[in-house]
């Protein structure tokens, strides 16, 4: 089964993203609340990721913070690059409410893809069966 981790301090999508994702889209999905959870998860299945979503807008963890950041991004940009590090070959997919991130930023994170919310999970499913096939 294909494993898909999901990360995000909030867990008002997790629901939605686990009834399409796995009862209709036969994937494992794993949710971790925070950066710590998300290393863990990694540390513990890296091998079985085939795939990371991530919130942007997350609130800072000691690790991961930027002085600079006025807008909250720099944890999910920064975790982003981390699990690239680990994982090199998984895809990084960006969820945010906010598109007011720049391309480079994005590349420099590991970010394949934005997705804005509000989106159809529908079109995210489609989208991943596409991209993970």
């Amino acid at each position: 089964m294909k494993m898909i981790l999901y990360v995000d301090d909030q867990a008002f999508l997790s629901k939605i993203l686990r009834h399409f994702l796995e009862e209709i889209g036969g994937f494992e999905l794993v949710y971790a609340r925070s950066v710590e959870e998300a290393r863990e998860v990694i540390r513990e299945n890296g091998n079985k990721i085939q795939l990371c979503l991530i919130d942007i807008m997350m609130p800072l963890e000691r690790d991961f913070e930027d002085p600079h950041d006025k807008v909250g991004h720099s944890t999910g940009l920064r975790l982003s690059q981390w699990i690239k590090s680990e994982l090199p070959d998984v895809r990084i997919w960006a969820i945010t409410v906010r598109y007011n991130l720049t391309e480079n930023e994005l590349r420099n994170s590991g970010i394949s893809k934005l997705i804005t919310i509000p989106f159809d999970p529908n079109e995210l499913l489609q989208s991943i069966n596409h991209n993970l096939s």
